[in-house]
């Protein structure tokens, strides 16, 4: 659990925005417009947790979705491995009326290896003249190509409806599967990410948004 927490925290480190990769809906899933959903993410590094959920949260209330962070409400830093357990969540997120919710998680990385070709440019090695006109020599000079070494993190949001059952898996309705590679900044990673997953959630009929 200690590595999957210190992975998590380095896939915040990114630049780029994640692409879904893999989705799976359940058969029987319409969307439908949400009371409240709450957020839930699984990391041990809490200032990591605090800024996804929170972002995430933001992103769902800019789209019309009410929703709340667990960090801020039934999931505080110092909740007990027994609060974690779904059958707690599930009493909980019943007490405070939600009706929906979003589960975030590292599931997995790998290393990559990527061939980057090489270039070719043109630079000056010297003059002549023809005429009146004064012409520029150039040579071709060639790069070689070269493997650059990355890693790549897969992050995995699930979607909860709380109305069909507070049973894990009976009440999962939707995944979706993120890859991110080569980590470098965490605000621009966590607001990638969330931008990126509620948008592609609500254009794709997972969620329903003011826009629906």
């Amino acid at each position: 659990m200690k590595k999957i927490t210190l992975l998590f925290g380095l896939l915040l480190l990114m630049g780029c925005a994640p692409t879904m990769d893999f989705t799976w809906a359940k058969d029987s899933y319409l969307v439908r417009k949400f009371n409240k959903i709450a957020v839930v993410v699984v990391s041990k590094d809490q200032s990591i947790r605090s800024e996804v959920e929170n972002r995430v949260v933001a992103d769902l209330r800019k789209n019309g979705i009410n929703a709340i962070a667990s960090i801020n409400s039934f999931l505080p830093v110092n909740a007990s491995k027994s609060d974690w357990e779904t059958e707690t969540i599930a009493k909980k997120l019943k007490q405070i009326d939600c009706d929906g919710a979003i589960g975030i998680s590292l599931v997995n990385t790998r290393d990559r290896k990527d061939y980057v070709p090489g270039q070719s440019y043109l630079y000056p090695v010297g003059y002549y003249r023809y005429g009146r006109h004064v012409y520029t020599n150039y040579n071709r000079v060639y790069t070689p190509g070269y493997y650059e070494q990355s890693k790549e993190y897969i992050i995995e949001a699930n979607l909860y409806d709380l109305t069909v059952s507070t049973k894990e898996e009976e009440a999962m309705v939707w995944k979706g599967h993120s890859s991110i590679t080569n980590p470098n900044s965490i605000e621009s990673g966590v607001n990638s990410y969330a931008d990126n997953l509620i948008k592609y959630m609500i254009q794709n009929n997972v969620l329903l948004g003011t826009t629906k």
